[in-house]
C-alpha cells in the first residue's frame, strides 16, 4: 500500500482545518472579513493604478510635447546646414530621457539623422490595460531668415513608457501597503466589536442553555440581563419557551404516572376477569357435565329399564316352570307358552342391550374417538365416492336424490375412518332432520380444495333449523326429535372430527324452511 505524499497530507491537513473553522461562528466571520479586506484591496488597487497612470500619461505627453519644441529650435540652424556632428552633441543631452526612446530628425534637403535614447522595457501584463502609446510626437524644424520662417525638416520623437510603468509599480506597492495596515485595522476593529457585541452573549446563551439541560426543571435562566438590545430580547423569549416547555414536560410526566396507574389498575382488573373467566369456564364445563351424564342416564335407563323387566319376567317364568316340574303338573301346552313368554323376553334384552350398547360406543366417540386405523395418506376423492356410492344402496336413504361434485384427486394424511363418520353422520341428520319420513329431498355432496383447505359440504333443501336451534345443535344429546329415532349425537360427533381431529372449521347455514347447509374447513398438509 503506497503511503501519502506530502502533498495529500496537507491537503488533508487543510481540510481538517477547514472542517473545523466551519464549526465557529468567530472563524466564518474572519473569512467574512478577510474576503471583504481583499475584495476592498483590490477594488481601491484598480482605481489607484487607473487613476495614477491617467495622470502620470498626462504629464508624460505634456513632457513630449514641450520637449519636441524645445528641440526643434535647438538644432533648427545645424538641421539648415546639416552638420551631424554638431547635431549629435546637441541632441545628445536628451538620449538620457525615460520618456525618449528614438529621435529621428529628417532635413528637407534629404539628409537623415536617426539616434536611439533610452531602451524600452518589456510592459507587465498587470498594467498594460491602463498604458496606452500616443506617439509618434512630431515637430516641424523651422529657421527665421530675414524676418522669415522658413520650414528646413522635421523631428520625430518616438515616446518610451517603461518608466511609468515602474513609477506606477511603487505607487501601487506603496498603496497596497498603506490601505493593507488601514484595512487589517478596520478588520480587527470589526472583529473585536463583533466579539464583544455578538460572540460573548450567544456563548452565555449557550452555557446557560447547557445548564438548563443537565438541571432537571429545564428553565432557562437568563444570561444578558441589561444588554437592552435585541440579543436580550431573544433571551427572554428563550426563557419563556423553556418555562413553558418545563410546565408541559411536568404535565406529561404526571400523564405518565397517570397512565402507568391506570394501566396497573387494568392489568389488575384483567386479572381478575381472566379469573373470573375461568371461573365461568369451570362452572360451564361443569354444567355441559352434567348435561351430558343427564342425557347419558336419560338415554341409557330406557333400555336398562325394559331389560331388568324383561330379566325379572325371565325369572318369573323359570321359577314357575321349576315349580310345575317339581309338583309334575307341567303340561306340554303350558310348557310351550312359558317357552314363548321366555323367548319374547329374552328377546327385549338382546335388543335393549344393543341399543345401550351402542348409546355408549356413541358417547366414547363424542368424547375421543378410537379407531384401530392410523394416520396416512390417502386419496380422499376416491374414498368419499366410493362412501356415497354405498349410501346410495342403503335402504336408509331411499327416497333421497343425490347430486355430488368430487374434485379428483385430493390428498390427505389422516384416518380414513373419521371421514365415514363425518360423512354418515352428515347424511343420517338430513335424512332424519330435513325432510319428513316417506317424502322424498334432495341432497347435494361437494369435495374441492384451494390453496389453504379442503372444503366439503353438506347440503339440503329440506326444513332447516331455527335461528335459535343452530346455537344448539353440536351440543351432545341435543335433538328435536328425542325418542323418535334420533340420540342427539350425530352431529356433535362431526363437530368433534372436525375440531379435535382434523384440526379444522365447520360452519352452518340455514333458515326455517330454506334447507340447511354444512361446510367443513380442513388446513391442507404437505407432504413428507
Amino acid at each position: 500500500m503506497a503511503k501519502p505524499t506530502k502533498l495529500a497530507k496537507l491537503v488533508k491537513y487543510a481540510k481538517t482545518c477547514w472542517i473545523s473553522m466551519a464549526l465557529r461562528l468567530s472563524a466564518k466571520l474572519m473569512l467574512i472579513l478577510a474576503a471583504i479586506v481583499i475584495s476592498c484591496q483590490l477594488l481601491m488597487s484598480s482605481y489607484y493604478v487607473w487613476s495614477t497612470s491617467e495622470q502620470l500619461l498626462a504629464q508624460h505627453r505634456q513632457h513630449l510635447n514641450s520637449l519636441k519644441v524645445t528641440m526643434a529650435r535647438a538644432i533648427a540652424i545645424d538641421v539648415w546646414n546639416y552638420n551631424p556632428e554638431s547635431l549629435q552633441l546637441l541632441l545628445a543631452p536628451y538620449q538620457n530621457d525615460p520618456a525618449i526612446r528614438q529621435i529621428f530628425v529628417q532635413a528637407n534637403s534629404g539628409p537623415k539623422l536617426l539616434l536611439d535614447a533610452t531602451p524600452m522595457q518589456p510592459q507587465s501584463w498587470l498594467l498594460r490595460s491602463f498604458l496606452s502609446n500616443t506617439g509618434p510626437y512630431t515637430e516641424a524644424i523651422s529657421l527665421t531668415l530675414g524676418q522669415q520662417s522658413n520650414e528646413v525638416g522635421t523631428l520625430m520623437l518616438q515616446e518610451n513608457q517603461s518608466y511609468i510603468e515602474q513609477l506606477l509599480l511603487d505607487a501601487l506597492a506603496r498603496q497596497f501597503l498603506e490601505l493593507l495596515i488601514l484595512l487589517s485595522l478596520l478588520a480587527g476593529g470589526l472583529y473585536v466589536a463583533f466579539n464583544r457585541i455578538v460572540l460573548q452573549p450567544l456563548k452565555k446563551l449557550s452555557v446557560s442553555l447547557s445548564a438548563a439541560i443537565s438541571d432537571r426543571t429545564g428553565i432557562v435562566a437568563n444570561p444578558l440581563t441589561g444588554l437592552q438590545d435585541e440579543f436580550e430580547e431573544v433571551a427572554l423569549s428563550i426563557v419563556g419557551l423553556s418555562a413553558r416547555l418545563a410546565g408541559d414536560i411536568q404535565t406529561i410526566r404526571d400523564t405518565n404516572a397517570s397512565l402507568q396507574h391506570a394501566k396497573e389498575q387494568t392489568e389488575q382488573a384483567m386479572r381478575e376477569l381472566r379469573q373470573a373467566q375461568d371461573a365461568l369456564l369451570q362452572s360451564e364445563k361443569q354444567a355441559s357435565l352434567a348435561a351430558l351424564v343427564a342425557g347419558v342416564a336419560h338415554e341409557v335407563n330406557t333400555p336398562l329399564g325394559i331389560i331388568i323387566t324383561s330379566v325379572t319376567c325371565l325369572e318369573s317364568e323359570l321359577q314357575q316352570l321349576h315349580q310345575h316340574m317339581q309338583q309334575g303338573t307341567l303340561t306340554k301346552s303350558g310348557f310351550q307358552q312359558q317357552l314363548q313368554q321366555l323367548l319374547q323376553a329374552t328377546e327385549l334384552v338382546h335388543n335393549n342391550a344393543g341399543k345401550a350398547a351402542h348409546l355408549i360406543s356413541n358417547f366414547k366417540l363424542l368424547a375421543k374417538e378410537q379407531t384401530d386405523e392410523s394416520v396416512r395418506w390417502f386419496n380422499l376423492s376416491e374414498f368419499v365416492n366410493e362412501l356415497l356410492i354405498a349410501y346410495q344402496l342403503d335402504q336408509q336413504y331411499v327416497g333421497l336424490q343425490w347430486q355430488t361434485a368430487v374434485q379428483p384427486d385430493i390428498h390427505i394424511k389422516a384416518v380414513p375412518g373419521l371421514f365415514h363418520q363425518l360423512l354418515s353422520g352428515l347424511c343420517s341428520n338430513v335424512r332424519l332432520h330435513a325432510y319428513a319420513e316417506g317424502t322424498e329431498g334432495q341432497i347435494i355432496i361437494r369435495l374441492w380444495q384451494d390453496d389453504t383447505h379442503i372444503h366439503l359440504s353438506c347440503m339440503d333443501f329440506g326444513a332447516g333449523i331455527a335461528f335459535d336451534a343452530q346455537k344448539q345443535v353440536f351440543d351432545p344429546f341435543y335433538t328435536t326429535r328425542m325418542g323418535q329415532g334420533s340420540n342427539g349425537l350425530g352431529l356433535s360427533i362431526v363437530h368433534r372430527i372436525v375440531r379435535s381431529n382434523l384440526q379444522g372449521q365447520i360452519e352452518l347455514f340455514s333458515a326455517p324452511q330454506q334447507g340447511a347447509s354444512f361446510v367443513i374447513h380442513i388446513p391442507r398438509q404437505k407432504p413428507d
